[in-house]
């Protein structure tokens, strides 16, 4: 009798796993989300200006992929612009996966995307607000549509305008933080500056 109770006795140091056990063991934990943990905050903000253009540049590519039809009906300057802004929240997603979240190993790189994004948000905004505030010209834009299809259009631009909004203040701070951080060289501080006073010359143009 010794010897059988002996004998299923489990080896020392092993135990039963059930499947469920051997599945969690096994999965492979999911990855961070970027920013979300693990951000090398380089300022007081709640959250870094950095990360929140990365963020509202996700929200303008997905935004864009869900109205593809709404982004062909738009006026070829907007649109440009609206795909300009989407090729460069791209490039700076990719490259900081690439420099590991961290932008001071390419700043002034990092820097002049951030010129680029305030100019094209800025405007992109001023226009799509224009839109939104005169019902005449969304009709006009989509050829005279019935009410659901233009509710539909304004909820639409609306959202990219909100979006706009967050790159343009993001992107300002962003540049606002480096520049008090850093010394940086006199042609980028004037390449931002005449950046912003064109922005300023297109927004009130109309």
């Amino acid at each position: 009798m010794a010897k059988e109770e002996e004998k299923n006795k489990e080896p020392s140091g092993t135990r039963e796993i059930s499947f469920h056990d051997l599945v969690q063991q096994t999965r492979r934990p999911a990855p961070a989300r970027p920013g979300r943990k693990g951000r090398i905050r380089r300022t007081t903000e709640l959250d870094d200006p950095y990360y929140r253009v990365i963020d509202a540049g996700h929200d303008l590519l997905m935004t864009a992929r869900l109205n593809k039809e709404l982004v062909k009906d738009l006026p070829a300057e907007l649109r440009k612009m609206l795909l300009e802004l989407e090729s460069i929240a791209k490039e700076i997603t990719l490259s900081a996966v690439e420099d590991d979240f961290d932008y001071r190993v390419k700043l002034n790189r990092y820097y002049f995307h951030m010129i680029r994004v305030h100019f094209l948000a800025s405007v992109m905004t001023s226009r799509i607000s224009r839109v939104l505030g005169n019902s005449a010209a969304a009709a006009k834009i989509l050829g005279n549509p019935g009410p659901k299809k233009m509710a539909s259009f304004l909820d639409s631009l609306k959202a990219f305008s909100e979006i706009g909004e967050e790159l343009t203040t993001a992107s300002g701070l962003f540049m606002n933080n480096m520049e008090a951080e850093n010394m940086l060289d006199k042609d980028i501080l004037q390449a931002r500056q005449a950046a912003e006073e064109k922005a300023l010359e297109m927004i009130l143009k109309g």
